[in-house]
């Protein structure tokens, strides 16, 4: 009789053991995910940060505006813009503006805007918003005939 309390206690202690372990195991599997996730995701930030980069050194002031290098590198500027205007409202989402919830604040996470990077990114992101409103504007003017510039239309 003690042989079997004493193997069904070691087999309760163990099941209590396997579950604890368990718990701890699913606890620190999504993280390993999300740490993944962030890394992907700062590294295609990266590299967009990088041709977009070297698309600034294509386009120079001299360039013909309607050769067609030109008018591609425009195109990808504008993709670039919404890009990283994705990547903004995503981090803002993810880490709050202004005020973030405790957890990120334990894991040492600021909000948004208290980051001196994510205040930089945030005001390229607006001025490049600005010029690609500017830019359709102007298109939109010249589709309607108000304005002749074809160099201007091109360089969307």
């Amino acid at each position: 009789m003690k042989a079997d309390k004493a193997s069904s206690a070691r087999q309760q202690s163990l099941a209590a053991s396997s579950m604890i372990n368990t718990k701890t195991v699913i606890k620190k599997a999504p993280e390993k995910k999300v740490n993944l996730c962030a890394k992907l995701f700062e590294s295609n930030i990266l590299t967009l940060i990088l041709i977009s980069s070297v698309t600034l050194v294509i386009n120079t002031p001299l360039s013909n505006p309607n050769s067609e290098s030109i008018i591609f590198v425009g195109y990808l500027d504008n993709c670039f813009t919404v890009l990283f205007t994705i990547e903004a409202c995503i981090k803002i989402i993810a880490q709050g503006f202004l005020f973030n919830n405790s957890t990120l604040r334990q894991k040492g996470f600021p909000p948004y805007i208290k980051n001196p990077w994510n205040i930089i990114d945030l005001i390229v992101v607006v001025a490049s918003l600005i010029d690609f409103i500017v830019l359709l504007q102007t298109v939109y003017q010249a589709s309607d005939g108000t304005e002749n510039d074809s160099s201007i239309a091109s360089s969307l």
